[in-house]
């Protein structure tokens, strides 16, 4: 078998990162199929004072940062 990068084996490289990319893709989808879900009565309010507090209560702010840099290079575990 061909060697890749860091002398991985190429198919068994390419099917660990096909995995763990599906495994991520799947959470993802959950992640924002609820951001989605809980977010559907904000669009509906009519009064726009009310509609301004519910947005500052969520905070979108944040919870898009959590999701958005929540990668930490430290973390990942690098091959031998």
């Amino acid at each position: 078998m061909p060697a890749g990068r860091a002398g991985w084996p190429v198919a068994r490289w390419n099917a660990e990162a096909a995995a763990t990319a599906q495994a991520e893709s799947v959470r993802w989808a959950g992640v924002i199929k609820r951001a989605g879900t809980e977010s559907r009565g904000l669009y509906r309010i009519e009064d726009e004072a009310e509609m301004r507090a519910a947005f500052l209560q969520k905070d979108l702010t944040k919870s898009r940062a959590g999701w958005l840099y929540s990668y930490d290079p430290l973390t990942v575990p690098l091959p031998a």
